[in-house]
């Protein structure tokens, strides 16, 4: 018994023609922008400002700063993703900076 190799479908090895015929969503840069900048006063008053406030000694540190830390890590990647412009990541990080900001109050 010999085994053949199946040649692989060609379609299956370049980006779909149809997609890349649609022409851009118009506005869509703004928007990205709009989310950008909505992230960052999101982290900043959500998760910042009342993570910082709830402070007052070193057991309520341990409990606030890694939350802060991972919004901010989180908002990293959304301005990498930003830059990069990659709209699902975008889209991603974005919201899980929200369920942050929901799980912070």
């Amino acid at each position: 018994m010999t085994l053949k190799a199946i040649p692989p479908d060609p379609d299956l090895l370049t980006s779909n023609p149809k997609q890349a015929d649609l022409p851009p969503v118009a506005g869509w840069g703004m928007m990205r922008g709009i989310i950008a900048a909505a992230a960052i006063l999101i982290w900043i008053l959500l998760i910042l400002l009342p993570g910082m406030d709830d402070i007052n000694n070193l057991d309520q540190l341990a409990l606030h700063l890694p939350l802060v830390v991972t919004g901010l890590g989180l908002l990293g990647g959304i301005m990498a993703a930003y830059s990069l412009k990659a709209d699902g990541h975008l889209i991603w990080f974005t919201a899980t900076l929200l369920l942050l900001a929901g799980w912070m109050l």
